[in-house]
């Protein structure tokens, strides 16, 4: 029997390591797939998808059951993988005014 998302976040949160491993295995895919249309890169994507999930973990207590959960964690998804693009992309060389 398929828990609800809201019961498997409560489960975490009083301490059920297994309930986020279950969590994981439902979204899992979603945001590797996401993130990979920012990287166009496997491992960068694996990298990200990965991070996402230990964010989402460590900040579980500060999610709203308003949304969805796999709203807030594409969320994540996606900020960390355009602090990765940022990080990655080549500073604009600014030419030097000679005096």
């Amino acid at each position: 029997m398929e828990q609800d998302e809201h019961e498997l976040i409560t489960r975490i949160l009083d301490g059920d390591e297994q309930a986020y491993g279950l969590l994981i295995d439902r979204y899992k895919e979603g945001p590797y797939r996401h993130c990979f249309r920012f990287m166009r890169d496997e491992d960068a994507a694996e990298d990200i998808a990965q991070a996402t999930f230990i964010r989402a973990y460590l900040k579980l207590q500060e999610f709203d059951h308003i949304h969805a959960f796999s709203t807030w964690l594409y969320k994540i998804a996606t900020n960390i993988a355009l602090a990765e693009v940022r990080r990655k992309r080549p500073e604009s060389t600014v030419p030097c005014s000679q005096k």
